[in-house]
């Protein structure tokens, strides 16, 4: 009796078989639809996760792996710095430029927009100071003007300078994470102001504290929890108590820096205060940014 599920061929005298999956009989019984419904649903349910990782958590990632720690976020901090091109621009085209910004991120230049120059760089800040957040937003120009002729000099600040944009948020006691928030509404203004991707750098900066003055043991065991939790890979540490400072690298964050042809975009510090008796602890990428 001849088996339909497989076939002769002849090719280049070759005799072959060939074997066809009765697709109609798997098909028709019930237990095997079962079993393959299962078996794509856990497909599904693995690709998703994959992706959930992969393009939706990023950064939200780094404020799951500091909820880890149980400190409370006392402040989270976002800096976002753009390169502008090397466009002349005037005190009043930066104050426009900082309205723009401020505009788009809901604040009001309801304060003076100050000032500051010396011979080779000068910026144009804005700040406005609310109960629970600060935001800064600078344009920054940096002139080249190694020459000393006094008339190259003059046309170098013309035309050789760079234009820097940077916005600053500072949120205290964010419970809602907001500073997220802010991070994409900041990016979508950079967007409307024609700024390649390439040319914006982020820093992200969390901040808690605990009571007392924590053993070498526990900050150990709270780094390593959070380096953990981000899938990451210790480049560096410094795990002394006065100055205790760990980095890694994590392919889930996008941003990071190359230190001695190493990859690094996690930073956790953690640091005593005598006068308030209590341990500050950090989690920042790429790096902590400003003091700590």
């Amino acid at each position: 009796m001849r088996d339909e599920r497989f076939t002769l061929s002849h090719r280049n005298g070759i005799e072959e078989k060939k074997f066809h999956i009765p697709y109609k009989e798997v098909l028709a019984n019930r237990k095997m639809r079962f079993l393959l419904a299962i078996v794509v649903l856990l497909w599904i349910a693995v690709g998703a996760q994959f992706v959930a990782n992969r393009l939706f958590n990023k950064e939200g990632n780094i404020l799951s792996a500091f909820v880890t720690t149980n400190s409370g976020l006392m402040e989270s901090t976002l800096e976002v710095t753009a390169e502008y091109g090397n466009q002349y621009l005037t005190v009043e085209d930066k104050k426009s430029l900082i309205s723009y910004i401020a505009a788009g991120l809901g604040v009001k230049t309801d304060s003076e927009i100050q000032t500051y120059e010396n011979e080779s760089r000068q910026e144009v800040v804005f700040i406005k100071q609310a109960a629970r957040a600060q935001t800064t937003i600078k344009v920054v120009t940096l002139e080249d003007t190694k020459s000393t002729d006094a008339f190259k000099q003059s046309l170098e600040k013309k035309a050789g300078v760079t234009q820097y944009l940077m916005v600053r948020i500072v949120i205290y006691e964010d419970a809602n994470n907001d500073i997220l928030k802010f991070k994409d509404t900041i990016e979508e203004v950079y967007t409307n102001l024609k700024i390649a991707e390439s040319q914006i750098s982020e820093t992200l900066q969390l901040c808690g504290a605990f009571a007392g003055n924590l053993l070498l043991d526990t900050k150990n065991k709270l780094a390593d929890k959070m380096i953990d939790s981000l899938d990451g890979k210790v480049i560096y540490e410094n795990r002394e108590e006065e100055f205790y400072t760990v980095y890694a690298y994590t392919g889930l964050l996008r941003e990071y820096i190359t230190v001695n042809d190493a990859k690094i975009n996690v930073q956790v510090a953690m640091t005593y205060d005598e006068a308030n008796d209590f341990t500050k602890i950090y989690l920042a990428t790429p790096i902590i940014s400003g003091d700590w």
